[in-house]
């Protein structure tokens, strides 16, 4: 009996872990609906397991599958809960992920200060690679603080690898240089990077800084058609 019990949790054990690994393909793919509906099945079982350490991370993939439904309120909202819930858990690496997708989300909500504040908080995370802070100078040149994104460019300059982060700051010094050739060069090919890999977020936020940017130079053709560009791509289910 005692043995059956054993293979029983076993069992058990095994089919939550292909399912956790079974969400991350569902969300590669993005298929977002069926891939929350099986975090909630999952994170059941993990639960129902004692493992909540297991179930937390599976927390952090709901947060990013109602990021992906472009529910961005309600994700956020999800991971707030998520770091203050994982103090106790001392997962560094679980950590800097939900503050990673936190970044992000407020990236994509325009909520530049929170975003700034966060990278901020989370430097010590930093071991862990340069996803939590590639977007700092964005933010700040959304806010207005050239001197400052300047600085933070040439500070993560030797950190750079990824050729979409490059791009994305090639966007922004261009746009402190009033360069609409250089920008819009940078822009087509961080575009078609992004879009390749189904970065969606980063999708968003690339026509964001686009539209930004033909507002403030003047230009009204552009502007509607990177606005009519960024419509279309809203309506396409994620």
């Amino acid at each position: 009996m005692a043995l059956w019990l054993a293979d029983e949790r076993e069992l058990s054990g095994l089919k939550a872990l292909i399912g956790y690994y079974q969400i991350y393909e569902l969300q590669r793919k993005r298929i977002s609906f069926a891939a929350q509906e099986r975090c909630i099945e999952v994170r059941k079982q993990f639960h129902a397991m004692h493992n909540y350490l297991r179930a937390l991370y599976l927390d952090n993939l709901e947060a990013l599958g109602l990021s992906y439904l472009r529910a961005y309120d309600s994700a956020y909202s999800r991971l707030q809960t998520l770091l203050k819930n994982i103090e106790y858990a001392k997962d560094e690496y679980l950590h800097f992920c939900v503050a990673q997708n936190a970044i992000l989300v407020l990236c994509v909500m325009g909520r530049f200060s929170e975003a700034l504040a966060l990278m901020q908080k989370e430097k010590s995370t930093f071991q862990y690679g340069l996803s939590n802070f590639v977007f700092a100078p964005y933010c700040l040149y959304r806010l207005g603080r050239k001197e400052q994104t300047i600085a933070t460019i040439r500070e993560l300059e030797p950190y750079i690898v990824e050729p979409d982060d490059r791009l994305l700051n090639d966007m922004v010094m261009a746009a402190f240089a009033q360069d609409p050739e250089s920008f819009f060069e940078a822009a087509t090919r961080l575009l078609v990077l992004d879009q390749k890999r189904r970065l969606l977020e980063n999708v968003d936020i690339d026509f964001q800084l686009i539209i930004h940017f033909c507002r403030e130079m003047g230009l009204k053709e552009e502007l509607i058609e990177a606005q009519d560009a960024y419509i279309a791509f809203l309506n396409v289910p994620g």
